[in-house]
Parts: structure tokens; C-alpha cells; sequence
């Protein structure tokens, strides 16, 4: 099966999402700064308040408070920041152009503005599947993003991937 289709700036940039959200590291910075500023704060607080300090005892309760709530509505923001600019200063190069991949029994063939090239069926570690794209994981850690609007037979494709024996893992109640 040969598909052939378009990335766009909006592809790389739901891919780095979808990655960060799937990263165990990540998520495990996540916790950890969220804890830190939620203890750290706490802290403060607690020592303003039994030196009778109360501006700053009020203060830091209330930034807290705050963390504790919102941390996790500021830490997405900071990151769908922080991967627009990324895409932008390092992926600009490769928007608008045309992608080409071939499914075969052994492999795939990869053509693009770089290069053309194959990769064992044996190195993709799976296939991640959310509502708008299918994600093609590679085991160097790089992954083929394969946009759905582009695809005329997303079924057939699918069922493509499942043939050659990739393990496809469906997820499309992913959001950000």
C-alpha cells in the first residue's frame, strides 16, 4: 500500500504532544514540579505564619492554593508554547512538503524532501492511532506521522499496518 500526503506545521506539533503526553519522564516531571511548588510554597507559608508574619503566611497559603488547582492548566499552556516555537524554529523547513510512504511485507519505503529510504517492520515498535493522525513509531526513538484528512482508505490502512503484523494501539479519546 502507497499512501502519499502533505505535512503541515499543526502535524508536528500534535505529534510532540502526543509524545509528551505518552512520556513517562515527562509526566514524571510534571508531578514533581507541580509537588515542589504546591510544598514548596506550603513551606513558606507555614514559617511566615509561626514567625507572625502573616502578609506573607497569607500570601504563600494562597500560592498554594493556586498551584495546587491551576499547575496543571499552566503546565500544558507552557508546554503547547514552548512545541509551537520548538516546530517552528526546527520543522518550518519540512512544512508543505510531500511525504511518501510504501507499505510492504518487509518494510517501508520512505520518500521525502530528505531522502528515500527503508525501514525494517521488525524496528517500527508500534503504531499509535488517535482521532487525526496515526503515529508510526520507530524503535530510534523518530516516528512517521501520517495525518488522517490526507488519507482516502483510513480503514484500509489500518488493516495494512495489522497484515504486516505492527501493533496498532487506538487511542482516540487522546486530547491534550
Amino acid at each position: 500500500m502507497k499512501i502519499t500526503y502533505k505535512l503541515q506545521e499543526e502535524d508536528y506539533f500534535m505529534h510532540l504532544l502526543y509524545a509528551a503526553s505518552t512520556s513517562e519522564n515527562i509526566q514524571k516531571k510534571k508531578r514533581k514540579g507541580h509537588l515542589l511548588f504546591v510544598i514548596g510554597s506550603g513551606i513558606l507559608a507555614c514559617i511566615f505564619y509561626f514567625n507572625q508574619i502573616n502578609v506573607f503566611a497569607i500570601y504563600f497559603s494562597s500560592v498554594a492554593i493556586v498551584f495546587l488547582f491551576f499547575y496543571p492548566m499552566y503546565y500544558k499552556w507552557r508546554y503547547k508554547r514552548y512545541y509551537k516555537k520548538y516546530v517552528k524554529e526546527n520543522y518550518s523547513q519540512y512544512f508543505n512538503t510531500t511525504e511518501t510512504l510504501e507499505i510492504l511485507p518487509d518494510y517501508i519505503l520512505v520518500q521525502n524532501k530528505i531522502g528515500e529510504g527503508n525501514v525494517n517492520l521488525s524496528e517500527v515498535v508500534r503504531v499509535n492511532e488517535i482521532q487525526e493522525y496515526f503515529f508510526v513509531e520507530i524503535s530510534i526513538g523518530n516516528a512517521f506521522i501520517i495525518p488522517k484528512r490526507e488519507l482516502t482508505q483510513v480503514d484500509a490502512l489500518r488493516t495494512k499496518f495489522k497484515e504486516v503484523g505492527l501493533k496498532v494501539i487506538t487511542n482516540n479519546a487522546w486530547k491534550w
